[in-house]
């Protein structure tokens, strides 16, 4: 099921622990007023009205013409850009992988919460302030996108296109998705990734057998990448109150990354196998788990992360390794806009 929540962003910046920095070079400006805060909402969710803790994510298949991901800002060459979709399962038993009502600032923290590593030129991410158009009448809107990297694969835009990566033809690409796990299992948190991509049919749990996402983590880039690889392992194949699988490292390793104000910054990937405790079911006999983090700034005190997990009947490490390697930023002249009418 899709949860789609539309907000003015001054009060749900300010709900939520972010603030207008548009004044500042950056992926639109908009950075955590506090660290702390980012992640941490500060109300509950709404429950699921089934009265079921929500089973985690593995979206429905995507409409054909989906949204950029991001809140409601200004196309890099004008007109409105929606807002990003939730996607979630109300199934209650089973497989705990999905993520439910999660408040549509937490994806703003991977969008727009990297100032240094994703500079803007200034021709986008606009506040609009207007109202939101109608669910039932909705308006032509301005999609940015990129050429892929990666001949013959789909690009993933994100962040109205300063970012990208690219993902194999099999794979959905739904960049105005937001879609990750719930808390629970050890994990005190949400886990949420924005400028989502899926692969895989729909199991019975409600969730795909692989995907993709970008976000934030306050950790330096030379640390960071274990500690992604085995929380998202143990979130997306772990039986609700079972073991965490096992995770053998197959390959990691560092090199430059040429961010978008044209500097060159450190960037880490690793890639898994991941054997589930438990499989059977919607949860596979293996899964590959990969990330790609890339120092936000010259402080190296966090870092901006594409991550991608998916059964290894459907991908391959040699698809992993691609995916990771295509994460970029993307100049201005790089990327187009076309309008299209959202269908859901």
């Amino acid at each position: 099921m899709i949860f789609g929540r539309r907000r003015k962003r001054d009060e749900t910046s300010a709900r939520y622990g972010y603030e207008d920095k548009a004044a500042l070079k950056g992926v639109g400006g908009y950075e955590p007023a506090d660290a702390s805060d980012a992640y941490r909402p500060q109300s509950s969710p709404t429950p699921d009205p089934s009265g079921h803790t929500p089973a985690v994510h593995r979206p429905a298949p995507p409409h054909p013409e989906t949204p950029v991901h991001g809140p409601p800002v200004q196309g890099a060459r004008g007109g409105p850009v929606p807002p990003p979709r939730v996607k979630t399962s109300s199934r209650g038993a089973g497989r705990k992988r999905a993520v439910g009502w999660i408040p549509l600032l937490v994806a703003v923290a991977a969008m727009w919460g990297v100032p240094q590593l994703f500079p803007d030129d200034g021709t986008s991410a606009r506040v609009d302030s207007a109202d939101p158009t109608a669910e039932d009448t909705p308006a032509p809107v301005t999609r940015v996108g990129v050429p892929p990297a990666v001949d013959g694969w789909q690009s993933v835009a994100g962040g109205d296109g300063v970012y990208a990566y690219d993902v194999p033809p099999s794979w959905q690409p739904e960049q105005g998705v937001v879609h990750g796990w719930e808390a629970g299992g050890g994990y005190d948190d949400r886990f949420a990734l924005s400028a989502s991509a899926f692969v895989g049919t729909e199991c019975d749990d409600a969730t795909h057998a692989g995907g993709a996402g970008v976000r934030t983590f306050d950790r330096p880039v030379d640390t960071a990448t274990r500690p992604i690889v085995d929380e998202v392992s143990a979130r997306a194949y772990t039986e609700e109150g079972g073991a965490k699988p096992g995770v053998r490292v197959l390959s990691e390793d560092s090199g430059p990354f040429t961010r978008g104000d044209g500097e060159s910054g450190n960037t880490r990937s690793m890639i898994a196998e991941v054997t589930p405790a438990r499989p059977g079911g919607c949860v596979p006999e293996r899964a590959l788990v990969g990330t790609r983090a890339v120092a936000a700034g010259d402080d190296g005190g966090g870092v901006v992360a594409l991550v991608v997990y998916a059964d290894t009947d459907l991908a391959t490490p040699e698809d992993v390794r691609g995916i990771l390697g295509s994460f970029r930023a993307v100049p201005e002249s790089d990327r187009n806009t076309v309008t299209v009418t959202p269908t859901g």
